[in-house]
């Protein structure tokens, strides 16, 4: 390797090299900074949050068909018959309360700052109410590859979890061929999973950049007063963790009379991990050993329930998307109808599942949560603007959401173990 090129390479090294919370924390700062010293003639560089936000968006189908194929194939369906109901339920119902929680505080405050959102008419800004049984009916696609070319989101989540339920099925079927075939397509479906992992991870190396850009243009165009929306997004949503956090796993942990400050100071590790990380599946290993050997928990139960809510519980996704959805919604003055919310409530509940336990992601869900409401990010608009907002505080309200799902996961599986008198609490005091 040349001079000229070991000169060239070494930014692009550094680059890579450094940690990409602090990259991202650097495209902000430098956002700000070049945005206000350069006015609105920083719309030049726009097509670099423009490119960054198409990426987003062309990840959204694949990462819902593979997440819910993947995961849903690799239950063990005797197991389901056993603790899989009991702590499917329990996931499915804290899921709900999150959602609950997340839409009460989602409502709470109507935004005094839309003012800066009023470049677009309001003609654009108007969003289609479909009747219920309409919602109802959109979910079952007539044809599955029609749902995937208009982007019907609801229809696309349904016939990925039938595939995945049949998979999980044949898979333990007795006829060996059958199983074979099953098996073979488990492993397609979890190599092309596998695949779309590595092509995110490329996605958030470019983050910094398409961060930088969005928020160099929107504080060049809209100065200082673009500051005040992220302080109402990041109180509400901190808000409502912290009430999800004492109302469902306090209070379950309170039930099945299990000190809360013993559980603490036993699942303390996975917790602050998975609060660093921004991943639940990353934090796996650690949630497992932690419930092996500090908390006292069977294997039997731990080794199936720490994986499934891994996979399935993300009640702070949840709550991270139904707020972020409505502060958009708040901001650009929309007013949804009933049937609105049936809708967002089972886009926000479904997509929740679907989200993949790594960095960042959530972001990519909320474009298909605004998708099913009629909102498209991918337009030159205000939407795609205020959409920026969820962008770039996408950290600060991503550590707290994952050490929401990793304790939920924790919660759950101690409160099953002890329901199930497979939790050794000799230990704890």
């Amino acid at each position: 390797m040349n001079k000229f090129t070991k000169l060239f390479m070494y930014p692009l090294d550094l680059y890579l090299r450094t940690s990409l919370v602090l990259r991202l924390a650097l495209g902000f700062v430098l956002g700000i900074a070049i945005g206000l010293m350069a006015g609105e003639n920083i719309v030049a560089i726009s097509f670099l949050g423009n490119i960054f936000i198409r990426l987003l968006n062309m990840l959204v189908v694949p990462i819902i068909i593979l997440s819910l194929i993947t995961g849903i194939s690799h239950l063990n369906i005797r197991t389901l018959e056993t603790i899989g109901i009991k702590i499917i339920f329990y996931f499915m119902l804290t899921s709900v309360i999150a959602i609950i929680i997340g839409l009460l505080f989602g409502n709470i405050l109507t935004l005094t700052d839309s003012a800066i959102f009023e470049s677009i008419q309001a003609e654009e800004l108007i969003i289609k109410s479909p009747s219920m049984i309409d919602i109802l009916l959109d979910i079952i696609p007539l044809n599955p590859f029609e749902a995937l070319n208009s982007g019907n989101i609801l229809a696309i989540m349904f016939f990925s979890i039938l595939i995945g339920i049949g998979l999980s099925y044949f898979n333990e079927n007795d006829d060996k061929g059958v199983k074979q075939y099953c098996t073979l397509f488990i492993k397609f479906f979890d190599g092309c999973n596998a695949v779309l992992y590595k092509i995110i991870t490329w996605l958030l190396e470019y983050a910094p950049i398409g961060i930088f850009s969005i928020v160099a243009v929107n504080f060049g165009t809209y100065s200082i007063k673009f500051l005040s929306p992220f302080f109402v997004l990041i109180v509400l949503v901190y808000d409502a963790y912290i009430v999800h956090i004492i109302c469902v796993y306090f209070t379950s942990l309170f039930i099945f009379k299990i000190r809360i400050a013993s559980f603490i100071a036993k699942a303390w590790l996975p917790i602050f991990t998975a609060f660093t990380t921004r991943t639940s599946l990353g934090t796996l290993p650690i949630s497992i050993e932690t419930a092996e050997k500090n908390m006292g928990i069977s294997k039997s139960v731990y080794s199936f329930v720490l994986p499934m809510g891994a996979m399935i519980n993300k009640d702070g996704v949840a709550i991270y998307l139904i707020i972020c959805t409505l502060f958009i919604c708040n901001a650009l003055g929309i007013d949804l109808s009933l049937q609105q919310y049936v809708a967002l409530f089972l886009s926000v509940f479904l997509s929740s599942i679907a989200t993949i336990g790594l960095p960042n992601t959530g972001i990519i869900m909320i474009v298909m949560v605004l998708n099913s409401l009629g909102l498209d990010v991918a337009q030159e608009t205000t939407i795609g603007m205020a959409y920026s907002i969820i962008v770039i505080v996408d950290v600060i309200l991503d550590m707290p959401s994952t050490c929401l799902n990793v304790t939920g996961d924790l919660v759950g599986t101690t409160i099953i173990a002890k329901s199930m008198g497979e939790l050794d609490q000799s230990d704890w005091v």
